[in-house]
């Protein structure tokens, strides 16, 4: 079949023709929906003309109670300022889409459930394809801890993703171009491409991680700029991206910004909690490359790096007890401790 040339993606390609006859199908039983939105449904939906159907008729049953324009305008007020920054605090990034930009380390379970957040994000998704109907967007996530700041450990902040793509991947599917992860520590490495592994195919070659310290007023610079312009962060974080922002721009918005009651961190977190996430480097392709828990960390541990065996084999033993230590760790449950005992012996394994 001819591909009428209206029918493409934000990436500049055609329509793809494996989502023709789930698109006719939704355009035949919604033919007062917006195009757009039909073409992204068809496309999550592909040679499964029913399925996108029943889709999309899921979709319009939320819009019609949680996700109510005026409810997830709600749930976005009720976020803490800072956590989520929609596509209109900052520029678009380098391939023109929209960034959502994200501080997770904001996020506190406590103050803010997990429906609210996830909402609060799809309001952003939505604000996004209002600027940009058959657009796409990039998600920055900052995973670096801050003074002040909530510094959630992995275990709670995995139910507000799981939710945030559980809503997000049924309601705005195809809405994603790609997810920036950064910077995450060399040390966690493994534990990154194991949680990867739960991701379905298509979304898991969206992921990007980008490896680097948790210096609060630094980034990797190199990993970001491939993809992102120093316009791509909303103003509030230009202090925490001291390499990456020029001064002149620093210095428009003051030394003494803040965002809402919260006070922008200007040091280095050295003797902070290392709640650091995961760590991968990878490029688009999704190409991996291992980085085996090491003297990075020390800090996360407890342990003084200064003061190590100074004889080799003691090094190496001190390590892998170290790399043990944070896989621990990250072990919330009887049931999770099970499946690090092979990661334990894997890495044992590979630090001989």
């Amino acid at each position: 079949d001819l591909i009428p040339h209206w029918m493409s993606s934000a990436a500049g390609t055609q329509f793809p023709s494996d989502a023709l006859p789930s698109l006719r199908a939704l355009e035949a039983q919604f033919p007062d929906a917006p195009p757009s939105e039909l073409r992204r449904f068809a496309c999550a939906r592909r040679q499964a003309p029913k399925a996108a159907v029943q889709l999309y008729k899921d979709h319009l049953v939320w819009r019609q109670g949680d996700g109510k324009p005026e409810a997830l305008a709600e749930a976005l007020a009720a976020t803490p300022q800072g956590i989520i920054s929609g596509v209109t605090k900052q520029g678009v990034a380098l391939d023109g889409t929209g960034v959502i930009f994200v501080e997770l380390a904001r996020y506190n379970s406590h103050t803010c459930p997990v429906s609210t957040c996830a909402l609060a994000a799809c309001c952003c998704f939505s604000e996004a394809l209002r600027h940009q109907a058959d657009g796409q967007v990039t998600l920055v996530i900052d995973v670096r801890a801050g003074s002040g700041w909530a510094n959630p450990p992995p275990q709670s902040v995995l139910p507000l993703l799981r939710e945030m793509k559980r809503v997000a991947s049924t309601n705005y599917p195809e809405t994603l171009r790609r997810i920036l992860v950064y910077p995450v520590p060399r040390s966690l490495t493994l534990i990154v491409n194991l949680a990867k592994r739960i991701l379905d195919p298509r979304t898991r070659e969206k992921l990007l991680v980008i490896s680097g310290s948790d210096c609060q007023k630094t980034v990797p610079a190199e990993g970001l700029l491939g993809y992102l312009s120093p316009n791509s962060f909303p103003s509030h974080c230009w202090s925490r991206h001291t390499n990456l922002i020029p001064p002149d721009m620093i210095a428009d918005i003051g030394s003494q910004r803040t965002l809402g009651t919260t006070r922008l961190a200007d040091e280095c977190d050295d003797d902070g909690d290392d709640d650091d996430f995961f760590s991968a480097d990878e490029d688009e392709r999704g190409t991996q490359t291992f980085q085996l828990p090491g003297n990075s960390i020390g800090k996360a541990s407890g342990v003084d790096n200064s003061e190590r065996a100074k004889s080799e084999n003691g090094m190496r033993l001190q390590d892998q007890q170290q790399g043990e230590d944070e896989l621990d760790l990250l072990v919330g449950s009887e049931k999770s401790r099970l499946l690090w005992i092979p990661c334990r012996c894997f890495v044992r394994r590979c630090r001989r």
